[in-house]
């Protein structure tokens, strides 16, 4: 995920964790070095236990409505249990 970030230029990139609850941890930014840092944060065990990929999903899009520009991009990442 960092190696990702840190190759982006011009991309506004935000990050919702989610558990059995989805939260934004960091909303849409250019600011590279606090994504980092908030990937660098992230702990398992901190949200409700579960596998709310649909919430995920719902708080990413909701992020991502309004944005302007030809396309919008939501990368998930599971650790695939159901």
């Amino acid at each position: 995920v960092k190696d990702f970030i840190a190759a982006r230029r011009d991309d506004r990139i935000g990050l919702v964790a989610f558990a059995g609850e989805a939260l934004t941890q960091v909303p849409l930014t250019l600011d590279y070095p606090v994504l980092t840092a908030a990937v660098d944060n992230l702990q398992a065990g901190v949200l409700v236990d579960g596998t709310a990929i649909g919430t995920a999903i719902a708080t990413a899009a909701n992020r991502l409505r309004d944005v302007e520009g030809r396309s919008r991009v939501m990368i998930l990442l599971t650790d695939g249990e159901s």
